[in-house]
């Protein structure tokens, strides 16, 4: 078992060769300081390997049926990471004096008026209003519960109005989690010969598990797609069935 509370800060993490990414203050890299991309609070991962202890000899029928047996599930779960929510406001996007927006990148975010208390989950049936998250599949999925009124939180920080506008996102994005496994069973055919069947499953238990928002980005741009969920990250079950004799 492993289990890890952690918490990442810094002023954006990019590779070196990223040379057009520039602070939003290259005076006061303070503004800036926040969570980073890659920062999940919780990570969970347990690793498992049970096998039957009681018929090990494999004596008689019964030993033979419910002897030999092998359990090894995984388990993965933790929180998400910050969601990134851009204001794309191209040449104008020089936030607190950084470089122009067409030909560099800063880390300019949203900035909320008023707390966000929406929660971190997918919501069901949920075809937005006003032009503000609608643009969903046959069965409409989003980030928020109604996401037009989450939409009137937000606007580009303002320069005189705002001091900061730090970390990578104001909002955390889709928790995770996830199961495989694979169950053994040997068979004793005679003194020296074995058979073993194999089951090995990934995503055991069929779970879907939603790319964040708009692919892991917000944008006042594009409030058709604000906050809605159409992409699976995770690919669905797969199984392998396998047999070997052993002598």
């Amino acid at each position: 078992h492993n289990f890890t509370y952690s918490k990442a800060l810094g002023t954006g993490a990019d590779v070196q060769a990223t040379s057009e990414y520039t602070p939003n203050d290259p005076f006061d890299l303070g503004k800036m300081y926040g969570l980073q991309n890659f920062y999940h609070k919780f990570v969970y991962n347990t690793y498992i390997v049970a096998q039957e202890p009681w018929f090990k000899g494999q004596k008689g029928l019964l030993g033979r049926a419910a002897g030999g047996w092998q359990l090894a599930p995984i388990f993965t779960a933790g929180s998400g990471t910050p969601l990134n929510c851009l204001t794309a406001s191209g040449t104008q996007a020089q936030a607190f004096g950084s470089a122009d927006g067409d030909n560099y990148a800063d880390n300019e975010q949203c900035v909320f008026t008023s707390p966000y208390h929406g929660g971190h989950s997918a919501h069901f049936g949920v075809t937005g209003s006003n032009g503000i998250g609608t643009a969903t599949s046959a069965t409409p999925v989003n980030y928020f519960a109604d996401p037009a009124a989450v939409f009137a939180q937000v606007r580009a920080p303002m320069l005189g109005i705002d001091t900061k506008n730090p970390g990578q996102g104001p909002i955390t994005g889709m928790p995770y989690w996830n199961m495989d496994g694979q169950i053994k069973k040997d068979i004793r055919i005679a003194e020296s010969t074995t058979f073993e069947f194999s089951f090995i499953a990934t995503n055991v238990l069929n779970h879907r598990q939603f790319l964040d928002a708009a692919n892991g980005t917000l944008c006042l741009c594009t409030p058709s797609t604000w906050g809605v969920l159409n992409t699976q990250t995770n690919p669905p079950r797969q199984m392998e069935f396998g047999g070997r004799i052993t002598f």
